[in-house]
């Protein structure tokens, strides 16, 4: 956590939830907005006043910018059951995460469209231990059970996130190579 003109600003993947990081990423990401106009709008969302914000100078912008992006990188572990509300969700079967085709075409899918995808992506991966596939794969359980990973910890997503980012690149490269 910082602070910008003495709010408290989350900073680390630690303290925000699922949520959070797809907002913040749409804000990163907006090609529409100019570098200022991201970090203010960002800062913003995280909970700075405009009032203090059309106050900022382009120092104290700077420092904040700094101390925002200045968190150490670490490795996220794959996360393999969750509970919520009672019900367990799994990721994967065996020891280790394999991204099964179906899966991966669904989060293609959300990933081409330009939607907020890391929650769908955990509904896609994590699956109700107590249900069929058929029921796992429901378009209205997928999307109730992206309504419950939003509010999750971020960081319990980043090892997924990272996983299928190199399996859309290793798929894409493969595919163009052939």
């Amino acid at each position: 956590m910082i602070k910008v003109k003495g709010y408290e600003v989350k900073n680390s993947i630690e303290e925000l939830t699922i949520e959070q990081f797809e907002d913040i990423s749409k804000i990163t990401n907006d090609v529409g907005l100019d570098y200022v106009e991201k970090q203010l709008k960002l800062f913003n969302y995280l909970g700075v006043p405009n009032e203090e914000l059309e106050a900022l100078t382009i120092p104290e912008l700077k420092k904040a910018v700094k101390e925002f992006n200045d968190v150490s990188k670490k490795e996220y572990p794959f996360v393999q059951d969750l509970e919520i509300d009672g019900y367990t969700y799994r990721a994967y079967e065996n020891e280790d995460f394999i991204l099964k085709a179906k899966d991966y075409s669904l989060i293609e899918k959300k990933v081409k469209k330009q939607e907020s995808y890391i929650s769908y992506l955990m509904a896609v991966i994590f699956k109700r231990t107590d249900l069929t596939k058929t029921e796992h794969y429901d378009p209205a359980h997928l999307k109730l059970k992206e309504k419950l990973f939003k509010k999750l910890p971020a960081a319990t997503s980043i090892a997924y996130i990272t996983a299928i980012g190199k399996e859309i690149t290793n798929v894409a490269e493969t595919t163009e190579s052939e």
